[in-house]
């Protein structure tokens, strides 16, 4: 419902919104109410963000709203093309890494043994059957759940962390 919402409001302002853009003297200069938009689409903006990281999470929401179009405005500088560019970036990206994640033998962040999210965490282990050498409280462990995520995999290959 909020998508239906944002996107019709984003569809009845983009017009003045890419002047506003492009040049926001000259569009101030004929009564474009180019505060308003700027308002008007930094709240479309925190919606769509707030609505999506539900699912994504925020880090992911940010790459996919910032990189396309960073990437997209340092080959071209023609707004449509920028925006067809960004288009076709940030769907390229999105599924590149469906794909990757799905064929990859790493466990995604979430599976990992060292999330501590609350869809993750498990419960304390307890009575009998309780794994030996683990404190009480601490959480057992799946068979080979001690592979680090792909991230932490790439970043140690890179000895950042």
């Amino acid at each position: 419902m909020v998508a239906v919402v944002v996107l019709a409001v984003l569809a009845a302002m983009a017009r003045p919104l890419l002047f506003a853009t492009v040049d926001a003297d000259v569009a101030a200069a004929r009564q474009v109410p180019v505060r308003a938009l700027s308002v008007a689409f930094l709240v479309l903006l925190g919606l769509t963000a707030a609505e999506v990281s539900q699912i994504t999470g925020a880090l992911l929401v940010f790459a996919l709203l910032v990189m396309p179009a960073a990437a997209a405005q340092q080959i071209s500088a023609r707004p449509a093309v920028s925006f067809l560019i960004t288009i076709v970036v940030a769907v390229a990206v999105t599924w590149l890494s469906l794909t990757v994640a799905y064929y990859s033998t790493y466990p995604s962040a979430s599976m990992s043994p060292h999330s501590d999210s609350p869809s993750t965490r498990q419960r304390p282990a307890a009575g009998p059957h309780r794994m030996a050498g683990h404190p009480i409280g601490a959480p057992r462990r799946a068979p080979g759940a001690d592979r680090r995520g792909l991230v932490t995999l790439l970043f140690a290959g890179l000895n950042l962390g």
